[in-house]
Formats: structure tokens, sequence, C-alpha cells
């Protein structure tokens, strides 16, 4: 039965990285926290007590409780899957390649920044997990009274410390592997549990989720679907072509010949499972990382042992051959359903096979884009006049200011400026109607004039619709001003106002009044300049 857990506060479940005063979490939640909620709510039940069904249940894994991972924000909900250490994205340019298929020569590659996602033939579909740092102190030990941290310094004087957590509001799906009848059970256990906590700090501020169901009608056959796929499609058998792809979905734990926990894969329960002796697996590849897995008693009030684990993701690959993988192949599927290593019952060992290395995987697409995940939604009612003003307001200054911008690139390419008292005329001008200034502009006696026809604007600006005279500009500028402020400002509108098209947002804007004053405004910081020159 697949369950969701929505967090309604952060959470901290802390990993194995960080430092002595940042606590890391993990992106996950682990099938434990579930696995001991059940535990709990089974002995508080009335007669309930550790009985056998108690051991079968929770200790001896009658029932599994398998981590929820991220579920996808879109329609599907599905639960996504930890992305294998074989596929890598290319350094230098775009695509990635699973490392299974094939090894580029001489082009570097990373890991992907983000862990979980849909796997399907060509592409990825990710998204990311998101998290937040809130920062704490301990008062001091000694005196309580004071209520902070007093420095390292002073002993037992307290800390300042911080706690990477996941963001509330996000939902995590997950789900509990075992019988129909054991599966009813549990649903019966749990019918009255609506709210887990989880991770750690839970008496504070963080931990709270909401649990529920999510297959309401009863119990699903695992063996119609597929894990790797989030449970949401029917079963494919496993793809083989002569050899055998391991990938594990949780940490996988294992011991040594001595009993002692140890990094390694159990080359002899895979050759056990698949009835084939453990000298036949000839390990060709692998892609893996370790990690530390803990946790804590709440109980006892103890810390669980620490114990090093295989990274969900990794992968091994062995070649078997094409005539053994056939003879083996109906043992694949269950050797899915029963995962491998230690605590299977807390959803630790479960694993794939032979789900990857073919299916051509070139692209990412991300769930969550985030050059859009932090844009406010386009109302659906229509603007109130006074944001539209002032929404108008903020883009005429940006747009004036774009104009005396323009004003500095043009007065560059001017050659054989005319003499200031030229220039104070024409700024006499300015106080007119641009129809009227375009009079005087034309009454102007012929030295004046040829003056301004004299005054070159050379070419290479950039500016397609600058003319080439001093005397032209004034006179398009005036006669034509929108031809000026579209081309000088239509990008700083473009990037204002991005819900609407180009003609909508110049007609908004760009009403003859503002026209005119922006045009005015280019022009008087043109003669300013041309003054100083």
């Amino acid at each position: 039965m697949r369950y969701r857990l929505t967090l309604t506060a952060a959470a901290v479940i802390p990993g194995s990285d960080g430092d002595p005063n940042t606590i890391v979490t993990q992106q996950d939640i682990p099938g434990s926290h579930l696995w001991g909620a059940a535990a709990w709510h089974y002995l508080n039940q009335g007669n309930h007590k550790p009985d056998n069904a108690f051991r079968h249940a929770f200790l001896d894994g009658g029932l599994r409780f398998l981590a929820a991972y991220p579920e996808t924000t879109d329609t599907q909900s599905q639960r996504l899957t930890p992305i294998p250490h074989s596929i890598r994205q290319f350094k230098d340019t775009e695509g990635m390649i699973d490392f299974i298929e094939w090894i580029p020569e001489n082009t570097p590659t990373k890991r992907l920044d983000r862990r979980y996602a849909k796997i399907s033939s060509g592409f990825l579909e990710t998204q990311a997990v998101k998290t937040e740092r809130n920062y704490h102190h301990a008062r001091a030990s000694k005196n309580r009274r004071i209520g902070r941290a007093l420095g390292a310094e002073v002993p037992d004087g307290g800390a300042f410390f911080t706690y990477e957590a996941i963001q509330t509001g996000q939902s995590f799906q997950g789900a509990v592997l075992g019988s129909k009848r054991d599966l009813v059970d549990l649903k019966t256990w749990l019918q009255n549990l609506k709210i887990v906590s989880i991770g750690r700090s839970r008496s504070a501020q963080y931990g709270e989720a909401e649990f529920e169901w999510i297959d309401d009608a009863g119990p699903l056959e695992l063996r119609g679907l597929v894990e790797w796929e989030g449970f949401n499609t029917q079963q494919t058998e496993p793809n083989s072509n002569g050899s055998l792809t391991i990938t594990t979905l949780s940490p996988l734990l294992t011991i040594n010949d001595n009993g002692h926990p140890d990094v390694r894969f159990p080359n002899q329960e895979l050759a056990n499972t698949l009835g084939l002796n453990a000298s036949a697996l000839k390990l060709s590849a692998s892609y893996t990382r370790t990690e530390m897995i803990g946790g804590y008693h709440t109980h006892l009030r103890l810390p669980r042992q620490q114990w090093p684990a295989i990274a969900a993701g990794s992968v091994f690959v062995f070649e078997l051959g094409s005539d053994i993988i056939e003879k083996c192949e109906e043992h694949l599927v269950q050797l899915e359903h029963d995962g491998l290593g230690l605590r299977k019952g807390e959803g630790y060992g479960r694993i794939a096979v032979n789900r990857h290395g073919h299916l051509e995987i070139q692209t990412e697409q991300q769930l969550d884009d985030p050059d859009k995940a932090n844009l406010p939604n386009k109302p659906e009612a229509e603007r109130l006049e006074d944001i539209l003003e002032l929404l108008q307001g903020v883009v005429r200054t940006r747009c004036i200011t774009e104009m005396q911008e323009m004003a500095q690139t043009v007065a560059n390419r001017i050659q054989n400026p005319p003499s200031n008292s030229l220039l104070g005329r024409l700024r006499l001008f300015l106080q007119q109607d641009p129809a009227i200034a375009v009079e005087h502009l034309d009454n102007l006696r012929k030295p004046a004039k040829d003056g301004l026809m004299n005054c070159r604007i050379t070419s290479g600006s950039g500016i397609s619709w600058l003319p080439n005279t001093l005397y032209a500009l004034f006179e398009k500028t005036w006669k034509e001003p929108g031809t000026l402020t579209e081309a000088c400002i239509s990008e700083q509108v473009r990037n204002l106002l991005t819900d609407t098209n180009q003609q909508e947002r110049l007609t908004t804007l760009l009403v003859e009044d503002d026209r005119k004053a922006m045009c005015t405004a280019f022009l008087n910081h043109l003669l300013t300049l041309l003054y100083r020159r």
C-alpha cells in the first residue's frame, strides 16, 4: 500500500554530512519513521503487546516500510526514484550519458545536482527538494536564566548552531510491502493515525507531517507494479542483454564474514536468489557511493548504531552471458521484490534489476523549472487602477533613464558640435509643443540651419533609426516621437511587463504625453552633454 507524508512543519532528518555546529538534513524520509510510528500505535491500542503478531509484522520483516521519496507536483503525483550514479551530465556541453551504455573519451562529466527523478527512455524528469537554514542557540547549561549562548571560550556556555531543514508543504510518497492480510491488519491498526512526527527536534518547531493512505481501496498486488517507476505502471520484464545491472533504490546494509557491518555487495545472497554459484558473478563495472546510516531510539533516548552502507543510486554491473540470464530470468522480478541485505523491514536493500543502461538518456527536464518557480501567477482579475498607475510610473522612470543613456551614445558619435548659443536656442524650443518646435527649427536662419546640418552623426552606434545630422535628429524626434521611444525603451517595457504582447505594452505605457516627455528628456540630456564639450 502506498502512503503520503505532507510536511506541515519543516523537518530535520540528520544525515552524515555537516560539521559540529551544522546539522544537514537528508532529502527523503526513511521508512523507519513510519515503521516506528506504526509499532508505537500497535502497542498503544487495547490489549496489544509485543506478541507473535508484533514480532511478525515489525521485527521479522512481515511488513516492509519503504522510504518516502519526493512526490512530483504534477497531476501524476508519482514517487520519484534516486538517480543512478552511472548517469552523468557533461560539464562543457548540454546533455548527459549513462556510463553503462558507453563512456565518452576526453569529455569531462559530473554528477547531477539533483537526486531524484522520473526516469524514462531518452530523458530524466527531475525535481528538487526545497530546504532552508535556521539558526539556533543553546543556552548556557550552568545558568539557564541567561537565555543565550555565551561563546566558545566559556565552559558549558552553550553554542550557536544551524539546522538545514526540508521546507514545509512538500509531499513525500512511500509504500508498505507485505501480504494482503498483513496490510489489511496494518491499515486497521493505523486507522486513526493522522499526524506523524519525523526527524529530530520534534518538541520544538520541526517534524510534523500529515499521513494518508493513497490506495484507499486496499492493498495492491506488487507483482503488477514497478517500484522503479513509482508503483504507477504495470510490471514489465527487466531488460536483459547479457548483463545483470543492479541499482540500489535505498541504502544497502551488509555484514562481513565476521558479522560486523561492512560496505560490500552481497554476492553470495544474490547468487543464492538467482540459483547460481557466486563464482559466476563477474563484476565488470560499478558506480557507487557510501553513507552512514544512524538514527535514534526515542524510547531509550540513545543513538542507534552507526552503520556504513552502500548509498541509494549505486550501480553494479555483472557480466553473466545471455544463456545464464535466460536461465535465471524468472528470478529477476522476485529479486526486485525481495531486495538484498539486512533490515529490509525498515525499507533498506531495495533494488532495481536491469531497468536502465538501454534507455539512451540524453536530456534533463526539470519539473520545477527554477526560472519559473518563483514567479507569481498572472492574476485572473483586471489590474486595479492604482496598481497599474504605480507600475506605469516605475516603467516611465526606467525608460527615461534608458533615453538618457541613449543620448550619451549619440553624443559620442557627433562631430563638429554647434556653438553654445545655438544649443541654447534649441533648448528654448524644447519648452514648446513639438509641432511648434518643428516650425521654429524650419524657420532658423541659414547660418544656424547649416550649422546643425553640418553637425554629423557617425554610424556604428547600433541604432538603425538614427539620422546622420543633428538637424535631422531634432526634426525626426519632434515629428515622430514614437519611432524614438519604441526603438530605445521597448526592451525595458518588455522586461517589466511580461504578460502582454508588444503592441499592448506600448499602447499602455507610451501614450502621446509619455512619448513627448521621454523625447524631451532625450534631447535635453543630449544638449547638456554637447554644452560640456
